[in-house]
């Protein structure tokens, strides 16, 4: 959504609940080859930690199983 404004991310800040940490990897591969410019910092963190980091703005983005 943001490259349609002519914005560029930079950085993707990535919580994800233990029970995602098997196939989250696999993702960020992915995802790696497709925006090799972006940082990614991945959080694995148990469900009530995750969803802290996400209302304390700490990740952009939670993953759960």
């Amino acid at each position: 959504m943001a490259a349609s404004r002519g914005l560029r991310l930079r950085r993707l800040r990535l919580g994800c609940v233990t029970t995602a940490k098997y196939y989250v990897p696999m993702l960020l591969r992915q995802f790696r080859s497709l925006y090799p410019g972006i940082e990614i910092t991945l959080s694995i963190e148990n469900r009530n930690t995750i969803l802290v980091q996400l209302e304390l703005w700490e990740i952009d983005l939670a993953i759960s199983g």
